[in-house]
């Protein structure tokens, strides 16, 4: 048995914070080509269960790769799941089969509105980022991390994530900055349609842990 988990650990294969040992819930995919990079750099996907919004139907009809990205991750055994909504998945029956090692939501967004102010579309996505802690934190492991991929200038600085962390129970592990190219393959999508990327840059990833028990301080 010893020998067996040497070997096991020998196996494991890294790109960047993410680990072929690691049970990895991806959330909020686009055209699923993030899931479908960390697959390629582990040779194997049985580890990761990736999830949209949106449904494959929409996928097919405003994503070009993202069939094709599905396809290549169910082949390594990926499980992937279509209308999951991020500030309910805690309630899926599907996603809370295990506890998670590292939950993954990039580019969270909420979409943008002509008719609302400044200060509620803060407000909105705000909303949309602490209703994702507060599910994401029922699903995680002791000591897993549950990351966020967000831009870092103006109007996205001020959701505040680190505030929301707070509030919800988390601690700011770090925050490291993301570079795309650390994820060959990966195209940043708009959400809401239309199969152009979006300018990821600056952007940090943020990771959060859940706060340690008062007899383990």
């Amino acid at each position: 048995m010893i020998s067996r988990a040497i070997e096991e650990i020998k196996q494991e294969i890294w790109i960047k914070h993410y680990c072929s040992s690691h049970k990895i819930l991806l959330v909020g995919e686009g055209d699923f080509s993030f899931s479908a990079c960390l697959g390629r750099a582990f040779g194997r996907a049985d580890n990761m269960v990736a999830t949209s919004l949106n449904s494959q139907d929409f996928l097919k009809k405003n994503y070009g790769q993202a069939m094709s990205n599905i396809q290549s991750l169910r082949s390594r055994g990926c499980k992937v799941i279509h209308k999951v909504n991020a500030t309910e998945m805690a309630g899926n029956k599907k996603l809370n089969v295990v506890k998670y090692d590292r939950i993954v939501y990039n580019f969270p967004h909420a979409g943008f509105s002509s008719k609302e102010s400044v200060t509620d579309e803060i407000r909105k996505h705000q909303d949309l980022v602490s209703l994702f802690m507060t599910n994401a934190k029922k699903m995680i492991e002791e000591k897993g991390e549950i990351h966020i991929s967000h831009k870092c200038n103006k109007f996205f600085e001020q959701w505040g994530l680190r505030k929301l962390a707070k509030e919800n129970g988390l601690v700011v592990m770090e925050e490291v900055k993301f570079n795309l190219s650390d994820y060959p393959g990966y195209n940043t999508k708009y959400g809401f349609g239309g199969d152009k990327n979006f300018d990821c840059n600056p952007s940090k990833t943020y990771k959060f842990r859940l706060k340690k028990r008062a007899s383990e301080s």
